[in-house]
């Protein structure tokens, strides 16, 4: 999959309506990170069926909340459709379900709608959870930032070095995260 980027470096382009073209988007941009989370999914519902792709980095984000307000509820606990308020016809499938589970379902209170793929990639880099529905061309951001609980210590035994002073001593992921809350580029 061929990537544009504008004259500022940034991804040019929308979220696609087909997921699976969202899906390799992603897969190509993020191609050498081992710290990307991604999860494919199928929602069941009365209706029918409906594929969805969850994406966050591991080390930034908060993984017992995407389990928890995310995962859990989207794949357990909304099975059922509810009835629409103007009478009892259940939500068409691929109609109305983006906003059925955008702003009534969802149980984060920062939750956000983005049309345009560097906004989405963005959000990803920062620590936020970023959802894909085939058939729409957003993306659902919900704010699942978890931040490293330490900055990274100049060390002891180069302190005449001329430089930057960062060292690691952490494990790998604690590591990729504290480079990533200061480099928020895909390719790194």
């Amino acid at each position: 999959m061929e990537i544009k980027y504008d004259e500022n470096h940034e991804l040019v382009g929308m979220v696609s309506k087909q997921l699976q073209e969202n899906i390799d988007l992603i897969e190509t941009l993020f191609s050498d990170s081992g710290d990307l989370v991604r999860k494919r999914f199928v929602l069941e519902r009365a209706e029918g069926t409906l594929a969805m792709y969850l994406v966050y980095i591991d080390g930034l984000t908060n993984n017992d909340m995407v389990e928890r307000t995310i995962l859990r509820p989207l794949l357990y606990e909304w099975r059922e459709t509810k009835e629409n308020p103007k009478g009892n016809k259940a939500i068409p499938l691929k109609e109305d379900i983006w906003e059925e589970i955008f702003d009534r379902q969802m149980e984060s209170v920062d939750i956000i709608q983005q049309e345009g793929l560097m906004d989405v990639v963005g959000a990803v880099l920062k620590g936020d959870t970023a959802i894909f529905m085939d058939g729409n061309g957003k993306a659902c951001i919900l704010s699942t930032k978890r931040f490293p609980s330490r900055s990274m210590m100049p060390p002891q035994k180069e302190a005449g070095l001329k430089g930057p002073k960062d060292c690691f001593i952490e494990s790998l992921r604690n590591n990729t995260a504290l480079m990533r809350r200061r480099i928020r580029d895909p390719k790194m």
